[in-house]
């Protein structure tokens, strides 16, 4: 979940991007707002979520909703993306996005 706490900096990161990595930014940014709306919608905090002790009263829809949102946010596509981001940040603006 700590993936959430950052989407507003990579938001203003991808904002700024030069276009030929737009779909990058795309493929790691739309799942993690796609994901935090989803537990939104179901009222869940992200920063303690734990899909082994999901929070009482949550359905099973409710469940299975976060679930599948959150294997988009960490799917082959998202890593990939995240991977070519961080290589664009330190070859071309010399600094990593990750430590």
């Amino acid at each position: 979940m700590r993936r959430l706490a950052l989407l507003l900096l990579l938001a203003a990161l991808a904002d700024e991007a030069p276009g030929d990595i737009a779909d990058d930014w795309a493929a790691v940014i739309d799942p993690l707002r796609d994901l935090r709306q989803v537990l939104a919608d179901h009222g869940v905090d992200a920063s303690s979520y734990d899909a082994r002790k999901p929070p009482v009263g949550l359905d099973r829809h409710a469940r299975r909703t976060i679930e599948a949102a959150a294997r988009r946010a960490g799917s082959a596509r998202t890593v990939e993306a995240m991977a070519a981001l961080e290589h664009h940040a330190r070859d071309v603006c010399g600094t990593p996005l990750s430590r």
